[in-house]
């Protein structure tokens, strides 16, 4: 999927023209990445990776989302809450989130 560039959401720069209008969007990514005291930091290792978005049956990518720096849970979240503007139906109908090989997400959490 190529992008053009005239508006920017999170990471993420889209044109209108293509998606069209932004709406709020009422399902959206959850990202388990805010990492609390005895979890596993989801993050290391892959904060350069490509943020891929790929259906439930994780068998289509639906989007990949490179990095402009580290990824950090904010950036992931910002990012997530503007794919599910630029792909509603897609977000509606569930997605799986990477970074890299790393599940990092999901509209199912």
């Amino acid at each position: 999927m190529v992008l053009l560039v005239s508006c920017r959401i999170g990471m993420i720069h889209i044109d209108e023209r293509a998606c069209g209008p932004l709406e709020e969007s009422m399902s959206s990514i959850t990202f388990v990445t805010d990492q609390r005291p005895g979890e596993p930091d989801l993050l290391s290792g892959h904060q350069l990776e490509a943020l891929t978005i790929m259906d439930l049956d994780r068998s289509k990518v639906l989007l990949r989302v490179l990095p402009s720096g580290p990824w950090t849970h904010e950036a992931l979240v910002e990012t997530g809450d503007g794919i599910a503007q630029m792909l509603p139906q897609e977000v509606e109908n569930g997605v799986e989130a990477f970074l890299g090989s790393q599940w990092v997400g999901s509209t199912e959490v």
